[in-house]
């Protein structure tokens, strides 16, 4: 693959996950306005369908939008949906830099590091292409499970950046992908993990137990990983075009 097709490939991953944040925001519009007339009875059918699902969602997203024009219950619907609509952004994020770096070790195999296969996976692989393949493959894998600061320096090293070019926006990611973490493993409620976590990159605890994902935060989350996507495409097209 010549260089200018290389581009394009991470141009096309880029934009593709761009498209794909303005949709989850979007769809947090959509869900609000459509809230508005299930709550207000415009549509009886959607007021029904939404207070039904309401009286069975946890009752402490009732305070994360402070909204007092909403009976307590039909609080809860809006922001269990957002916090769900966030915990697919950080699946986004997470899968933009996994295809990246695939894509990075696949055109520059010489990058790849401590990654081995079985004797019998390289007969099943038979050509050599396939077997950087399956090795870029595993490395981005064993990535995932690695520290946030051992991440960033492995990820900073792949694509040839300084440290200093995600350093304005990675406290944040992370604090991100650890919510998200408490999220579907631990009900929204911060634990020790998630201060652990955040606590290494300079982040202030939130006095907050439960971290359900308000608006603000929700639309701040957005901009980080549109930020996090341009600022590694821009500085991928200089170093690889």
């Amino acid at each position: 693959m010549n260089k200018d097709k290389f581009s394009q490939k991470i141009n096309k991953l880029s934009q593709d996950k761009l498209k794909t944040i303005s949709a989850l925001k979007e769809s947090n519009s959509f869900i609000s306005s459509a809230l508005t007339e299930a709550a207000y009875c415009m549509s009886y059918s959607l007021f029904e369908r939404m207070n039904y699902a309401s009286k069975k969602l946890p009752k402490e997203f009732e305070t994360i939008d402070n909204t007092t024009d909403l009976k307590q219950e039909d609080r809860r619907f809006q922001p269990f949906i957002r916090s769900y609509l966030f915990v697919a952004l950080i699946a986004e994020l997470e899968n933009y830099l996994s295809d990246l770096l695939f894509y990075v070790l696949v055109k520059y195999p010489g990058k790849i590091e401590n990654t081995t296969l079985e004797f019998n996976e390289i007969i099943e692989l038979k050509e050599m292409n396939e077997v950087i393949k399956e090795v870029a493959k595993k490395e981005v894998h064993n990535l995932l499970y690695k520290s946030p600061k051992e991440y960033k320096k492995r990820l900073d090293s792949l694509l040839s950046m300084e440290d200093s070019v995600l350093e304005n926006i990675w406290p944040d990611y992370i604090e991100m992908k650890a919510r998200r973490d408490i999220g579907v493993h631990n009900s929204w409620y911060k634990n020790e993990l998630y201060e652990n976590k955040i606590s290494k990159v300079n982040i202030e605890v939130s006095e907050k137990e439960f971290l359900g994902v308000n608006n603000d935060y929700f639309e701040h989350s957005l901009e980080v990983g549109e930020n996090l996507i341009t600022i590694i495409s821009n500085h991928c097209n200089r170093k690889f075009s």
